[in-house]
């Protein structure tokens, strides 16, 4: 649920307050089992 929560308020945050994420840019240390992946590339990381 923690991990739920933070990622949904950084959504809102950067979405609809125009407020710098960095949990969105890139993988965190503080949740290593989130996975990034890209549409473009057909890569996660």
């Amino acid at each position: 649920m923690d991990i739920t929560r933070t990622y949904v308020a950084a959504f809102f945050d950067l979405h609809l307050r125009k407020k710098p994420q960095p949990l969105l840019d890139e993988p965190s240390t503080r949740y290593p089992e989130i996975k990034y992946c890209s549409a473009e590339t057909k890569t996660c990381r």
